[in-house]
């Protein structure tokens, strides 16, 4: 009986022992429950404020960007104003300096013109330093060239005398310096005496033979040399 009994006793205390260790386990699997799922929640949080940091520094990125985009545009827009401003002064100074040439052409232009009327004002003002050359008295020569050669040729003997309006060709300039002094008076001579178609000129001019002696041509040629073109014969 006791034997019974003390197996009975065993056989108790062992399944006690048994719901104890089930017991146990249990509930370290609870707590194992509960520690995966405090680990995993704070894996959770901690990806959600890593999510949300993240976020952040996209969101300054993104405003820092926008930033340099708005100050590269303000930049661009700066320097194309500047190159356009350059430009314009560019463009005003290269109009400045070509008037200033043309205004310079221009009065070089006047100045060559003024320059050459000067120069043959001189020519036809010439006075030959020596004592003239042709034989004659320009006193007389005067009177003669007033009474007959004034009315064709002037009385200053520019081709504008009054009956030079009828002729063609003008009478000749007498007074054109660089002209007749090219002329020899033996040249003149003949003309005067024999015509201009003597001497391959126009048959307007008529042979004084008949009406000027030969001293009378003689002195008009030297007032010729001596008023009109002041001028002698400096050859061709």
């Amino acid at each position: 009986m006791k034997k019974v009994l003390s197996s009975l006793l065993v056989l108790v205390v062992s399944f006690s022992l048994s719901l104890t260790a089930v017991s146990c386990t249990k509930k370290e699997e609870e707590e194992t429950k509960e520690g995966v799922a405090e680990v995993i929640d704070g894996a959770m949080e901690k990806a959600q404020e890593v999510k949300e940091q993240a976020a952040e520094k996209v969101a300054e990125m993104q405003e820092e960007a926008g930033e340099v985009v708005e100050n590269t545009k303000e930049q661009v827009a700066q320097i194309a104003d500047e190159m356009k401003e350059k430009a314009g002064e560019v463009a005003e100074q290269v109009g400045e300096k070509a008037g200033e040439v043309v205004e310079g052409a221009k009065n070089m232009a006047e100045d060559a013109a003024n320059k050459a009327e000067e120069v043959k004002e001189e020519a036809k003002e010439i006075v030959v330093a020596e004592a003239p050359t042709t034989k004659g008295d320009p006193t007389k020569g005067k009177e003669k060239f007033e009474l007959i050669c004034a009315s064709c040729h002037g009385p200053g003997g520019k081709g504008d005398g009054p009956a030079a309006a009828a002729l063609d060709p003008k009478p000749r300039d007498l007074g054109d310096a660089a002209y007749v002094s090219t002329l020899t008076d033996e040249h003149i001579f003949k003309t005067v005496k024999e015509g201009g178609a003597s001497v391959g000129k126009s048959p307007l001019m008529p042979a004084w033979g008949g009406t000027l002696s030969d001293d009378d041509i003689w002195n008009v040629i030297a007032y010729l040399r001596q008023d009109i073109c002041k001028c002698q014969y400096k050859g061709k």
